[in-house]
């Protein structure tokens, strides 16, 4: 089996949203055309030998609730093509959700998805995708997503597929969990292959960059946190090619007492010093994050 991995940029997702619900506009919101879906749950009795089927390909499924003393691996599945098994894998999970994904318009085959879920206030969805290629099941992971995860989409609205989720390193970096907005992050899938092209989709980044502004607005005249909501919305305005509007709007907005995010850190996580105010702590996070280039 081959596979690949891609790692959350963040440690913490929420199942119940606040302002968090903004950050996958209505749109994306939508249920996915997914087939053959199972949800489980800690709810859900046990069971072993449950199978999904679409076309040539089948996973068959083991389940046990999440037990806090002894888990091992309570998820367990075998994926088969053609009748024939072919690969063998569990995940440790507090819910989950498998199905089969309709895939790409050069793809003929669907993918199946095992999505996981870790437990906790905030942390951690993953997502398990696996695609029938060259006689095999290749896996590709994106692992460690907050804030929602993700979801499957097609944004040109011409049979291919995105992956969309959020840069989930601007939690916590500057507000609250639910006083942060992280900016869009897109994959396209290409047979299992995730690919980063976020730019490429400035209809769905204007959409959401629309959202972030409401959410500031409210926030202003409620009083609530902004610097969080800030630095993903100059982010958002930088994958847009508007920085310098962005940049603006947060100089004439940004909440000048609140010093979450100036202490500075080194590998080691050691306080080495302070940012003398929200601009420039923002302005190294994001040349560090790749927003911006450094001076």
């Amino acid at each position: 089996m081959k596979y690949s991995t891609i790692f959350g940029t963040g440690a913490y997702f929420l199942i119940s949203f606040s302002l968090i619900s903004s950050f996958l506009p209505d749109k994306l919101l939508a249920e996915t055309q997914i087939k053959n879906q199972l949800e489980l749950t800690n709810e859900t009795p046990a069971f072993q030998g449950k199978r999904l089927t679409e076309g040539d390909l089948s996973i068959e499924i083991d389940f046990q609730p999440y037990n806090f003393e002894n888990n091992n691996n309570n998820l367990k599945y075998r994926l088969f093509y053609q009748g024939k098994e072919k690969l063998k894998a569990s995940k440790e999970t507090f819910f989950s959700q498998v199905y089969f994904q309709p895939s790409e318009k050069d793809n003929p085959y669907p993918y199946i998805v095992i999505e996981t879920y870790s437990g906790g206030a905030h942390c951690c969805t993953s997502f398990y995708i696996y695609t029938w290629l060259d006689g095999e099941f290749v896996e590709t992971s994106i692992e460690n997503l907050n804030s929602g995860g993700g979801v499957f989409k097609d944004l040109k609205g011409d049979n291919s597929l995105q992956f969309v989720t959020n840069d989930n390193s601007f939690l916590y970096a500057f507000s609250s969990y639910a006083g942060s907005y992280p900016p869009s992050l897109i994959y396209d899938v290409k047979k299992g292959e995730l690919i980063e092209n976020t730019r490429k989709y400035p209809n769905y980044l204007r959409e959401t960059a629309d959202n972030m502004l409401t959410a500031l607005q409210e926030g202003i005249a409620n009083d609530y946190e902004v610097n969080g909501v800030l630095a993903g919305y100059v982010a958002q305005k930088i994958l847009l090619d508007e920085y310098e509007e962005g940049w603006q709007f947060m100089l004439e907005n940004f909440d000048r007492n609140d010093t979450t995010g100036l202490t500075i850190y080194n590998a080691e996580f050691e306080e080495v010093g302070q940012h003398p105010d929200f601009p420039t702590a923002l302005k190294a996070f994001l040349q560090e994050r790749g927003y911006l280039k450094g001076n």
